[in-house]
């Protein structure tokens, strides 16, 4: 079993997985989170439509800025991720310290991020706030599968994020293997939460093959 292979099959917890993890199970989950983050990047994007279509009782110009800047920071966030988990996909763990904690500094900001949007949207109606908590469950559920197949030893590189989970109740390097959605499934299930009342909010939905990540 190389380095690469450990990195993921050492995440998962005792009696989920404990042998047979091969080299294209590694790839697939590598490969389908980086596959997925130009799509959650559109979604966490796509916040700022659902705010800007908003048509009930007037919101605070603050608050409207404050959730925009919030939606533009989690894209921006996403981006530098979705950029250092390209250079470094094959050994992840192994990235000089200044890119972990680059990396480190941008996932803890998404997640922290994320509760601070959803408390700043609870002055819009009931639909909003659905609409918003569809675009951050989804995703979060990608950033929940990355983490997800970091192992012990690679989590201590990770302090502020393992911090965050921390207060979800979840122990980086320790948490059950999280089922990473393939990119057409993201954009479908997000879509179908949000296109009835923010049609304009909609992301693109790749086209699925049976052999697509």
């Amino acid at each position: 079993m190389n380095r690469r292979t450990f990195l993921i099959c050492g995440a998962l917890s005792p009696g989920i997985l404990q042998v047979g993890c091969t080299e294209a199970e590694v790839e697939a989950d590598i490969q389908t989170v980086l596959n997925d983050l130009p799509t959650a990047i559109q979604i966490a994007e796509s916040i700022i439509t659902i705010i800007s279509a908003f048509k009930g009782t007037p919101v605070s110009a603050s608050t409207v800025a404050q959730v925009k800047n919030i939606a533009g920071q989690m894209s921006s966030d996403l981006t530098l991720a979705q950029g250092i988990i390209t250079q470094y996909q094959t050994d992840l763990a192994g990235a000089p310290q200044p890119v972990l904690v680059e990396l480190d500094d941008a996932v803890s900001d998404i997640q922290t991020n994320e509760t601070a949007i959803l408390n700043a949207v609870h002055v819009y109606d009931t639909t909003t706030q659905a609409a918003v908590a569809a675009s951050v469950a989804a995703v979060d559920t990608v950033l929940l599968g990355l983490e997800s197949i970091l192992p012990p030893s690679a989590a201590a590189k990770f302090p502020k994020v393992a911090s965050v989970l921390i207060a979800r109740g979840k122990t980086l390097g320790a948490m059950p293997k999280v089922g990473i959605p393939k990119r057409h499934d993201l954009a479908a299930n997000y879509n179908a939460k949000v296109k009835a009342d923010f049609p304009t909010a909609v992301v693109p939905v790749p086209r699925a093959h049976w052999y697509s990540l």
